[in-house]
């Protein structure tokens, strides 16, 4: 058979991608924390006209049971912080130690949730960002890895109030002033980070307008757009 959909805007488009993503969070940390960000991220965008008309966010069904997007966010949370460690870190599962890369995406999955108007547990943010900046400064091996550096300074710098080290400012300024390093050598991700914190932070216009260069500068752009 075929099915034809007509829309005056792109809902058209997102209807099936924005159903996949409200799904019920289960799993490790990891995959909950994915989950409930995404949720955030739908939540906000169904603030956009002619998209929220489109969908039905109280309608998640999981073994034979059916919850709204509060209830999801409520259970996601509920788990996650269980798996919250005593250093403030999240580990993988209640019995797993704390992991710096897995709460790095923990404490950015709360952000999000928090931008998108649900309630946190704020004590669970702050401990966990006190972890980031605890790990950067006594671990050697983190300090020296300039994508550990960018993406934790991205996350604590998203949080409202939260001190900023001067060490890890001057660390950014040498990471920016690399021109074979921007050019050639740091990730696309991390690269895109480093912008939005050079954005976000005092540093010389000068350096940001390189780091923004050498972003334009790895697009590639075809017939189907830009990637």
């Amino acid at each position: 058979g075929l099915t034809v959909n007509t829309s005056a805007t792109l809902a058209v488009f997102l209807s099936d991608a924005l159903r996949y993503l409200m799904s019920f969070p289960y799993g490790c940390t990891e995959q909950i924390a994915s989950k409930l960000s995404s949720l955030a991220i739908v939540k906000r965008g169904l603030n956009l006209e002619n998209v929220g008309d489109k969908f039905n966010i109280d309608d998640i069904e999981f073994e034979g049971k059916r919850y709204s997007m509060e209830d999801v966010v409520r259970i996601g949370l509920a788990r996650i912080y269980e798996n919250q460690k005593t250093d403030g870190g999240f580990g993988y599962y209640q019995w797993f130690e704390s992991n710096f890369w897995l709460t790095i995406h923990t404490v950015n999955a709360l952000i999000d949730l928090k931008e998108a108007g649900f309630a946190i547990n704020e004590s669970a943010l702050t401990r966990g960002a006190e972890f980031l900046n605890q790990q950067i400064a006594i671990k050697p091996d983190l300090y020296r890895n300039n994508d550990a550096v960018i993406i934790s300074s991205y996350t604590l710098g998203r949080i409202e109030h939260y001190a900023k080290r001067s060490d890890i400012e001057a660390k950014i300024t040498a990471i920016a002033s690399d021109s074979a390093l921007i050019n050639e050598k740091l990730p696309h991700i991390s690269l895109a980070y480093l912008a939005i914190v050079l954005a976000r932070g005092n540093y010389a216009a000068g350096l940001k307008e390189s780091v923004y260069k050498a972003l334009e500068n790895r697009i590639d752009i075809d017939a189907r757009g830009a990637y």
